[in-house]
């Protein structure tokens, strides 16, 4: 099989629904009169149903003529994340599932050399897609300090500065304070080593 001389090639192997290929399309390169990847489309209906070991027959094994190419296919128009594959020239070849919105985003980086198939690889999710997906923020978790926390953390030396305002401020509401301690409740001797809370709340 001869291939155009062209940066990257998209294979298109699926032919079943014209309305979800030219949407996923879209999705993942934008409209076609703003687009700047180095994407050659392969629209050819002779391509319709293979898979891509069938694809990869094809091709010269001893000089593909290609550091990688991208394949869209039936999971590419009906799975959720619209996964393309990006197959490399290596042997035996990489192949990675890509979700839509970010294929623009690793066909350029790949394309300059700015980062290589191995991390995106390594950022892929469990399931094998790479989605370029930020971490999941977690609920901030609140619980009450114990007084004998504080004194295991002090160790044998003496109250620091900002710990002993705060114990003035929870035996009597100092002046110029927008809060207050309640109940008033002195801190115990070290040796007491009281488990008690420090409650605090803003007035």
């Amino acid at each position: 099989m001869t291939f155009p001389d062209v940066d990257i090639l998209l294979f298109r192997l699926d032919y079943s629904n014209e309305q979800a290929w030219n949407n996923v399309l879209r999705a993942a390169l934008g409209e076609e009169s703003e687009r700047t990847d180095p994407l050659t489309i392969v629209d050819d209906p002779e391509f319709d149903g293979i898979d891509i070991d069938e694809l990869l027959a094809h091709l010269n094994e001893d000089d593909p003529g290609y550091r990688f190419l991208v394949v869209a296919d039936a999971a590419t128009l009906t799975e959720t994340d619209h996964p393309f594959t990006l197959v490399t020239a290596t042997s035996p070849p990489h192949r990675l599932p890509i979700a839509v919105h970010t294929v623009s985003d690793v066909v350029a980086n790949l394309w300059i050399s700015n980062l290589d198939i191995e991390d995106y690889l390594a950022g892929a999710d469990p399931d094998g897609v790479y989605r370029a997906t930020l971490p999941q923020r977690t609920e901030t978790q609140r619980r009450t300090i114990q007084v004998e926390e504080i004194f295991d953390a002090m160790g044998d030396g003496p109250w620091p500065g900002s710990l002993e305002e705060f114990r003035r401020a929870c035996s009597s509401t100092a002046p110029g304070r927008d809060f207050a301690c309640s109940p008033p409740s002195p801190i115990p001797k070290a040796s007491t080593r009281a488990n008690r809370s420090l409650p605090f709340r803003r007035t």
